[in-house]
């Protein structure tokens, strides 16, 4: 089911680091070609209000959690109304009035995330996916295979509505300009050959690669405490975040 969109334009903030530094220099591990995870974590995606209210940036975050806990095998901790107080808090939103229901921008709720947190969630910190390099699609699955996620920015066309499947329709005319039905965050979860799983909405929904380059304005690779296992200290694929965290360096502040 189709929900409410509410990504604000992107604001890219030169400080931000950039996973590609990070990949060029051989300090992430290599990507399968393919994952499928989500299938276990699907039950705990929640719409977090995204059917009356948009709050898609903060929804992002809940289903982020969702994921990370799901494989972590930590119980689910974030609720409705820890994504809703969020989302009033960053924007100004009135439950009461409706008032200040705009929509947020994604660098401003992943820095509330890190500074403030959700729900008692705090992210270590993050890094823009460069969306113009030649090797993007292996930023897109490093992220995706190594932090357990990515947090997206869609400029969706008004052709997305109703489909199952995104998809660039190239007989959409001006209803598959980006951005015509409007800016949507989404959080993905898994990949392969096909395209990127995201989830949103309270389900999953296949992108593809096509709809990928086409629509997404904006990415981020995440690191969360959230994603390790509770005995092992480690992510569900082995990784010690806590190390790659000091390798990264600066990543993490």
């Amino acid at each position: 089911m189709d929900g409410l969109l509410g990504k604000m334009p992107p604001v890219h903030d030169p400080a931000t680091v950039r996973l590609a530094n990070y990949v060029k220099h051989g300090q992430l591990p290599d990507a399968p070609t393919s994952t499928e995870r989500a299938l276990n974590a699907e039950p705990r995606f929640q719409m977090f209000d995204n059917d009356r209210i948009g709050d898609c940036t903060c929804a992002g975050v809940g289903n982020a959690v969702a994921f990370w806990t799901a494989l972590s095998g930590r119980p689910d901790g974030i609720t409705v109304d820890d994504v809703l107080h969020a989302y009033e808090t960053i924007t100004g939103y009135n439950p009461t009035t409706g008032a200040n229901d705009n929509g947020a921008v994604e660098i401003d709720v992943l820095e509330y995330w890190a500074k403030v947190g959700v729900g008692g969630h705090t992210i270590a910190g993050y890094a823009a996916i460069d969306l113009m390099h030649t090797n993007t699609p292996v930023l897109v699955e490093s992220a995706i295979w190594t932090f357990d996620g990515a947090y997206l920015g869609v400029a969706l066309p008004l052709t997305a509505q109703g489909e199952d499947v995104w998809d660039v329709d190239q007989d959409g005319g001006s209803a598959a300009y980006p951005g015509s039905w409007g800016g949507h965050c989404v959080f993905a979860v898994d990949y392969s050959p096909a395209g990127v799983v995201v989830a949103t909405w309270g389900a999953t929904k296949l992108m593809t690669w096509d709809f990928f380059d086409a629509y997404v304005d904006e990415a981020y690779a995440v690191i969360s405490d959230d994603a390790l296992n509770a005995t092992s200290g480690k992510t569900a694929e082995g990784y010690d975040l806590s190390a790659l965290r000091n390798d990264l360096g600066y990543l993490a502040n």
